[in-house]
């Protein structure tokens, strides 16, 4: 049995809390279904109003973990009957889902376009503009200025198709 001093709230089942409420399947999360992940995350809980007080503490914890979203405190999906007041439900906040393909992240790029390393997301228009503006760049022919108008001509055959797409600040050599 844990030694839990009433008064404190031990974050290891606050962040345990977090990860059962961040498993599950659907996103908006109910009250019966918080109290039931709280009481598996904590256990051996007091008695009486403090387990609401620990709940809370458990939801904002999550909430600046990034893993829900509480409502609005003034809004009407709080349970104000006991204090401290509850919300009836939060909203459960998913993680963005990694593309399985990331080459870009792996891919041997030329000195002036390593950035895109850093680009959570890469399309495949985009990416095979980026190949070729690195063709380009390995045959040396961006070492004269030229407007964006005629180096996107030069690169993709076409007009100016990405221009306020797409934010590339390596790409100003391009101007």
């Amino acid at each position: 049995m844990d030694d839990l001093n009433p008064n404190e709230i031990d974050s290891g089942r606050m962040e345990r809390f977090r990860q059962l409420i961040a498993e599950l399947p659907n996103k908006r999360v109910l009250a019966p279904q918080l109290w039931e992940v709280f009481e598996k995350a904590f256990p051996h809980r007091p008695r009486g109003v403090e387990p609401r007080t620990w709940l809370l503490q458990s939801l904002h914890y999550a909430e600046a973990s990034g893993t829900i979203r509480i409502p609005p405190s003034h809004g009407r999906r709080w349970d104000t009957s006991l204090d401290p007041s509850l919300p009836s439900s939060v909203d459960r906040i998913e993680a963005p889902k990694p593309s399985k393909n990331q080459w870009w992240k792996f891919y041997s790029w030329h000195p002036k376009l390593t950035w895109v390393r850093e680009l959570n997301q890469l399309d495949t228009e985009q990416g095979n503009f980026l190949k070729r503006v690195q063709e380009e760049l390995l045959k040396g022919t961006f070492k004269e200025l030229a407007s964006f108008m005629h180096r996107s001509l030069d690169v993709s055959r076409k007009p100016t198709h990405w221009y306020g797409r797409v934010s590339m600040p390596s790409l100003q050599y391009l101007y």
